[in-house]
């Protein structure tokens, strides 16, 4: 069963969206919140494993709320965040903080359908490493990309990252960069074992890294074998390739 709490101002939109859980009888709803800190007081004591969270609140607004609770708890404690906002820019905020989705308000069936898709999926992989996608089956091995007026398959095990350039997905091989359809995300999801997140706008392939280069900053930096270029690597999730390459 997924332990979800719903976070929202509004006592509409809370009642909303636990009507529409009522289709996934796999979802308990345990608590719901008016506001980030109260949502954060509710996640320490029901320790939830999804968390509908606001973007737009008083007192404490949900990307605030989210940050705080990264700071508080270990990473495996952190429920995953599917961002619920009445205003489609604010979704850029909620890529830049890793919700695993976006709902636009009012919520509507076919939008927490895929949502919950992607939730029961990043649930599965409890267990793998941080970051890396579970393997899905054998397809997911031959990668359809864009070179010119060409489609071509990509083995994946030649495909050393996907990048985000100008709003389009690169994958980087050997021999050069290759357009992908969809969003990184969408993409990041049919990745197999040793794929690793290591930015909004990057995932590697760790047996690929030739070497990484810290930054004063706290991020740092990766080289890749036989490509060129390098990826800037966040500051989290550089603690945590650093934890995956050495275990």
């Amino acid at each position: 069963m997924i332990r979800a709490i719903i976070v929202d101002d509004e006592p509409l939109g809370r009642q909303r969206l636990g009507r529409l859980l009522q289709d996934h009888p796999d979802v308990a709803v345990v608590a719901e919140a008016a506001d980030g800190r109260a949502a954060r007081a509710q996640v320490l004591t029901q320790r939830p494993d999804l968390l509908f969270l606001d973007v737009q609140m008083p007192l404490e607004d949900g990307p605030t709320a989210l940050r705080l609770l990264r700071e508080t708890l270990p990473e495996a404690a952190v429920p995953i965040v599917v961002f619920t906002t009445a205003h489609s820019e604010h979704a850029l905020a909620a890529f830049e903080l890793e919700a695993i989705d976006y709902l636009l308000k009012p919520v509507e069936r076919a939008g927490l359908a895929r949502a919950m898709k992607r939730v029961r999926r990043a649930l599965e992989r409890v267990g793998d490493a941080p970051g890396v996608a579970a393997d899905p089956g054998p397809e997911s091995r031959v990668l359809l990309a864009h070179r010119g007026n060409r489609t071509v398959p990509l083995d994946m095990d030649g495909v050393a990252a996907l990048v985000v350039e100008e709003t389009m997905v690169w994958a980087w091989t050997r021999a050069g960069r290759f357009r992908v359809d969809g969003t990184l995300q969408e993409v990041a999801e049919r990745l197999p074992t040793g794929f690793v997140q290591v930015s909004r706008a990057a995932v590697i392939r760790l047996d690929w890294i030739a070497e990484l280069k810290p930054l004063a900053s706290g991020t740092c930096e990766a080289t890749l074998r036989e490509i060129e270029g390098t990826i800037h690597i966040s500051r989290r999730r550089a603690r945590e390739l650093k934890r995956s390459l050495e275990g």
